[in-house]
């Protein structure tokens, strides 16, 4: 029984590494600029034009053009595009022959992640020359909580709501219903999403300069009005997890499941809308679509398996018909679980050169190599350890 127990666990931390979505790093990002980066022009631009990788929240991106002194070229607000979401301008003024600074701010209409950055062109002389002087060194530091703490602690909330959902499925689908069981493992995952899901809500005001842009950040984008939805969605599951927790039996088993069922979808609903896959241009639909299986998978997988240790300790006596179970279900989700993150690849992955030119795309081999070995040890699971189980059960 301790091998085996031991043999799920490291199953466990192995498929956690091969199923975390890759949306703790996406960003509304340069893609690209006309004038180019870079760029030498013969004649001053009356525009300049910046492309970004995701939709923009208007309110809080912006476009500045500097002269290697440091004053603003550029005239009135930033413009937009309804036409094309990811694009933004400036008109500037007439520019004479030098080295000039593009500096940009983006809020990401999709994640909510704000970000900045900055590149240069030459106006060159009038006889084709290089102009003198350089470029002006524009501080890019912003303000509010490390980039890595907000990395951590979406991974964190995504750890819960796999966690939740495995619960929540778990207490399902064994007979009979270890919910009474779980609802530890349940109170303990809200509250992780409580906490991380204010702490995104409070990072997002602060990367915008102040706290008091909280209502901003919740009210006037896309990402805050899914934030909203998930703090519903865990008030909610709080209050049905306390109630459960201080008497089992004030609300029926079925109904209990019943309605956190529909919480949990509404909690892998939140994450998936605002995740990298959201943020793809026009394929924006496939994408979610995508990385919404792919989440539900991994939560099957992943968050059942953790819920079915937790359920058959100190229980043997329903231990074989809970493995039995669980295992139907875990292999029906092993092809949606494939499927969903190779599609994922294809949609977010541009061509073939981004499979080894990005970040994603090199996430994408690590986890095809990581699910080649849960296929082996999973294989080595069904056709040694179990029966050796049944045998000892047997004996």
């Amino acid at each position: 029984m301790r091998r085996l127990l031991a043999g799920l666990l490291a199953l466990t931390a192995l498929l956690a590494v091969l199923c975390w979505p890759e949306d703790a790093s996406a960003h509304a990002l340069l893609a690209r600029a006309d004038p180019p980066i870079n760029a030498s022009l013969r004649e001053s631009p009356t525009r300049i034009t910046l492309f970004m990788t995701e939709q923009l929240q208007r309110s809080h991106s912006s476009v500045q053009v500097l002269n290697s002194a440091g004053q603003r070229l550029d005239i009135g607000e930033t413009e937009f595009s309804d036409a094309v979401p990811t694009q933004m301008s400036v008109r500037v003024l007439k520019l004479e022959p030098g080295v000039y600074t593009v500096a940009w701010e983006t809020l990401s209409e999709v994640d909510g992640h704000t970000w900045t950055g900055s590149y240069v062109f030459s106006v060159l002389n009038p006889d084709g020359s290089a102009p003198a002087g350089g470029a002006f060194e524009i501080d890019l530091d912003r303000p509010g909580l490390p980039v890595a703490a907000d990395a951590v602690v979406k991974a964190i909330g995504l750890a819960a709501l796999v966690l939740f959902v495995g619960a929540v499925l778990v207490s399902w689908l064994l007979r009979p219903s270890p919910i009474a069981v779980l609802t530890p493992l349940l109170a303990a995952t809200v509250i992780v999403g409580i906490v991380t899901t204010g702490y995104e809500s409070v990072a997002g005001a602060l990367r915008l300069g102040d706290i008091g842009l909280l209502g901003d950040v919740l009210f006037d984008s896309r990402n805050g009005l899914w934030l909203q939805q998930r703090w519903y969605a865990l008030i909610i599951a709080a209050a049905l997890v306390s109630a459960r927790l201080l008497r089992p039996a004030i609300v029926a088993d079925r109904l209990a499941l019943s309605v956190l069922g529909l919480l949990a979808v509404a909690w892998l609903a939140s994450a998936s809308a605002i995740s990298h896959g959201a943020a793809i241009g026009s394929g924006w639909i496939w994408g979610t679509l995508f990385d919404a299986l792919h989440l539900s998978a991994a939560a099957v997988w992943i968050g059942g398996l953790v819920s079915v240790i937790i359920a058959i300790r100190g229980h043997p006596d329903t231990r074989i018909d809970a493995v039995r179970r669980f295992s139907i279900v875990a292999a029906l989700s092993v092809p949606v679980l494939a499927a969903a993150g190779l599609l994922s690849a294809l949609v977010q992955i541009p061509n073939v050169n981004g499979i080894v030119e990005t970040d994603w795309g090199l996430a994408f081999i690590v986890k095809i190599a990581i699910l080649v070995a849960l296929f082996a040890a999973a294989a080595a699971n069904a056709f040694f350890l179990r029966p050796r189980d049944a045998a000892a059960e047997g004996s």
